[in-house]
């Protein structure tokens, strides 16, 4: 396992878990500027937050929302980072304020050839490629797992982070099978959507090696 390997922890609610994921070694926390999904914060909480993240780079997520809206947020909450899981195309990336993750919804059955068309005209354009589970009433934070295998020859000819479904459970063998440049997780260190489980992530970060405390 890469001692680079990079660690994203999203949506982040509270402080303490801010004060947590930081002190654990993480070197990325996101924040849910969607309205509708249950771990939506503001901008101005956001940065309350911000400010107990330590050396670990704040993340803002969006979906289908104007670019204004998305650079205004990142302006309040004074992100490092803007995460894209709507429909945003390259032009649309290129005119964030700050570097993108680009996040790609994923059914197990499109072949590794079928993914790299997708992703491939945003490579140039953005900082990191996120590939997470597809369903059809979330944009993310599923707990549904992806056919890591596949994967591994993607992380070749592009900068990768893995999510979906990912726990302390399952995280290293999915590390062994995608070898991505980093892991996202969320709902697999929750007891409820946006509540961290202590427990959970500090098994995850032994799990990577990360764990810094």
């Amino acid at each position: 396992m890469s001692d680079n390997l990079l660690v994203k922890i999203c949506g982040i609610t509270q402080p303490d878990q801010a004060e947590l994921v930081s002190s654990l070694g993480a070197d990325f926390m996101g924040f849910i500027f969607v309205q509708k999904s249950k771990r939506y914060i503001s901008p101005e909480r956001a940065l309350e937050l911000s400010l107990k993240s330590g050396s670990t780079k704040t993340v803002g997520v969006f979906a289908n929302q104007s670019l204004i809206e998305v650079n205004h947020a990142v302006n309040i909450a004074r992100l490092d980072y803007v995460q894209l899981h709507g429909d945003e195309s390259p032009a649309y990336c290129k005119k964030v304020s700050r570097p993108v993750i680009k996040a790609f919804r994923v059914k197990n059955e499109e072949s590794c050839e079928e993914i790299y068309t997708r992703i491939k005209p945003y490579i140039s354009v953005t900082e990191f490629i996120l590939l997470d589970s597809w369903d059809e009433k979330s944009l993310g934070g599923t707990g549904k797992t992806l056919d890591w295998n596949k994967f591994s020859k993607l992380s070749d000819l592009a900068p990768i982070l893995l999510a979906g479904g990912l726990n302390p459970g399952n995280v290293k063998e999915a590390i062994l099978e995608a070898d991505p440049a980093g892991i996202d997780l969320s709902s697999g260190v929750e007891v409820s959507p946006g509540i961290k489980n202590e427990s959970k992530l500090r098994q995850l970060f032994d799990q990577v090696g990360k764990n810094s405390l």
